[in-house]
């Protein structure tokens, strides 16, 4: 009876362990995701010594850390040696024995007296755009909660996410006084709905980037008149061509859960892009769009009444890739890497989007290459079909780098009296000089030579 009583008991405490959200492990990689998913050049990274810092640097993704060291040893000079990149800095424990860590500077426990910090804290406020602070065991670090009085006192907090875990995990967003320095104010560029002002530096927006990179916009500015009624607001960065096609975009809101445009009236959030890898190298506005996150409405500029504002231009510079996974099908000249289609079903009369992401081992070819998109059906008869140069003619093949991949997209219209029922979605490439075919194998082990490769089952009703 004893053993069967311990049994149960066991039992019991394993399901605790395993299923009670009060026992649950500390979730640092989403809280390290989520931190590194809103880090921008210019902010700065405050986590505890000894505790909380390996976590962070475990789980970080990228870019690569600038600067890590000390509070103590930081001052405004570490700014410029990260050269943009991350600066996380380490507290110690505040007010704690000077023996702390055996004195020695390797070490990651060491005392931080009460006023080197308040001093220090004020020094990486002037520096940084804004401070994330990294936040557990810090009860153990600065039982007086010096450090988060220091924060409040000088800093407006913008966001608080507490992430699941026993030890109460939370990554914490600052506004520091750098930004009621008028010196760092960047000058207005346009308004929206008569009430928010947008500023930018005019050196902020970088001339290019490379495809598979990011795009940063620092020194970004968000004002309110205190007299004008303002609104929560999310903004949207937008990368697009002559065309109006957008290649890149990334959504976020203006501010966070602890302060938005409806109260702040002085917000700093710099912009930032990921641009896919792949991306047409050619010149694209970079265009801004502020919106309601509720109905998506946007907010109109004032006061010419546009739905965005375009801050400028970047010219995207072409993605090479050595290494490459094994292709859909290898046309010689050309690789063809990816194909998707959000289309399954459509009616006659509709036009189907095709995005393929092609990759030239060679690079320019001694003709331009032709794109043949097409829409079979059972027996191989052409119901649809297009044939057009990559980006239909603005990137040709004959300007690619070796080893350059390279998105194209393309828009393939069902004729109105098609019938309804199952289609193959097929692509393949021509010489525009020859006319002749580009060959590849499919089958079993490859043995079979065909000109296209199939790319999904298209539905028409």
């Amino acid at each position: 009876a004893a053993v069967i009583l311990l049994l149960i008991g066991s039992t019991l405490s394993l399901r605790a362990f395993w299923s009670d959200p009060q026992l649950r492990s500390d979730d640092h990689r989403a809280a390290v995701r989520e931190l590194a998913d809103r880090w921008r050049p210019g902010d700065a990274i405050l986590v505890n010594s000894g505790y909380a810092y390996p976590a962070l640097l475990t789980y970080w993704p990228g870019p690569p850390i600038g600067w890590l060291g000390r509070l103590t040893d930081f001052d405004r000079s570490v700014v410029h040696q990260a050269g943009g990149l991350p600066v996380v800095v380490q507290t110690g424990h505040v007010d704690g024995n000077a023996d702390l860590g055996w004195g020695d500077p390797r070490s990651d426990f060491y005392a931080l007296p009460a006023e080197v910090m308040q001093s220090k804290l004020a020094e990486l406020g002037i520096a940084s755009n804004r401070i994330w602070h990294y936040r557990i065991y810090d009860t153990v670090n600065d039982p007086s909660g010096q450090i988060r009085t220091a924060l409040a006192a000088a800093s407006t907090a913008i966001d608080d996410q507490v992430f699941p875990g026993e030890a109460n995990l939370r990554v914490q967003l600052w506004q520091t006084i750098r930004s009621l320095l008028s010196s760092y104010a960047p000058p207005p560029l346009a308004t929206f709905d008569g009430w928010l002002t947008l500023g930018l530096a005019p050196d902020a927006l970088p001339d290019q980037v490379t495809g598979g990179q990011s795009l940063d916009i620092a020194d970004v500015r968000w004002t309110r008149p205190p007299e004008l009624a303002g609104q929560d607001v999310a903004i949207s960065l937008r990368l697009v061509n002559e065309t109006g096609e957008v290649w890149a975009a990334s959504d976020e809101r203006l501010g966070g859960n602890q302060l938005d445009m409806g109260d702040a009236t002085l917000l700093d959030q710099p912009l930032h892009l990921t641009v896919p890898a792949g991306t047409p190298p050619i010149r694209y506005d970079l265009m801004l769009v502020v919106y309601d996150p509720l109905t998506g409405e946007p907010l109109a500029t004032t006061p010419d009444g546009a739905d965005s504002v375009v801050l400028g231009q970047v010219t995207v510079l072409p993605t090479t890739q050595s290494t490459a996974s094994r292709p859909l099908a290898d046309f010689g000249a050309l690789q063809l890497m990816e194909a998707t289609s959000p289309a399954s079903v459509v009616s006659a009369g509709d036009s189907i989007p095709v995005e393929l992401l092609w990759r030239s081992d060679q690079g320019m070819t001694s003709q331009p290459l032709v794109i043949v998109v097409q829409l079979v059906d059972e027996q191989g008869k052409v119901v649809a079909g297009l044939e057009e140069e990559p980006l239909q003619g603005r990137y040709p093949t004959t300007s690619w780098q070796a080893e350059e991949i390279v998105r194209d997209r393309h828009w393939l219209r069902v004729p109105v009296n098609t019938a309804p029922g199952a289609y193959q979605l097929i692509v393949g490439a021509y010489g525009a000089a020859d006319r002749e075919r580009l060959q590849t194998r499919s089958g079993p082990f490859g043995l079979r030579s065909s000109d296209h490769a199939a790319i999904k089952t298209i539905e028409i009703r």
